[in-house]
């Protein structure tokens, strides 16, 4: 049995390490949206460009150890940050209607894709250190690091 709970805690200790591979870590970093297009399950004119996802273009989300500043619905005021590895699958609450396609045709690498979850409204999933996806209304905004 302690055999078990030991290989247990091993696995679940290497699924944490490879969701944590930020560097440099987005948490005390500031981001910019810079773009943004329809997701791949929006259908019809969901989804659409419309003026609320231009007002988003350059605005800053600011990931600070006690709160998320930004534009609503991304602000927020204590976020429990977790950092992990989600299969292509598990990306935008499993919203992807062919993961593996939809993932590589957004930009992601194969496998398992390092992401922030916040516990709040919104999670993001990073191409690279600098750069992140999130959802929000059937489309797919793309964040880039500010360097200082």
């Amino acid at each position: 049995m302690r055999v078990f709970f030991s290989f247990i805690l091993m696995a679940a200790a290497c699924v944490n390490a490879q969701g944590e591979t930020f560097a440099p870590s987005p948490l005390g970093a500031t981001f910019v949206v810079t773009g943004s297009q329809k997701a791949p399950w929006a259908q019809d004119a969901f989804g659409d460009e419309n003026s609320e996802s231009r007002a988003l273009r350059g605005k800053k989300i600011v990931f600070g150890q006690k709160a998320i500043s930004g534009p609503q619905p991304m602000a927020c005021k204590k976020p429990n940050y977790e950092r992990v590895a989600v299969e292509p699958d598990g990306l935008f609450q499993g919203g992807l209607k062919a993961p593996a396609r939809d993932a590589a045709a957004l930009g992601f690498a194969p496998g398992k894709v390092p992401s922030l979850l916040t516990g709040c409204e919104v999670d993001y999933h990073f191409l690279d250190a600098d750069h992140a996806l999130f959802a929000l209304d059937n489309r797919i905004y793309k964040l880039e690091r500010v360097k200082r």
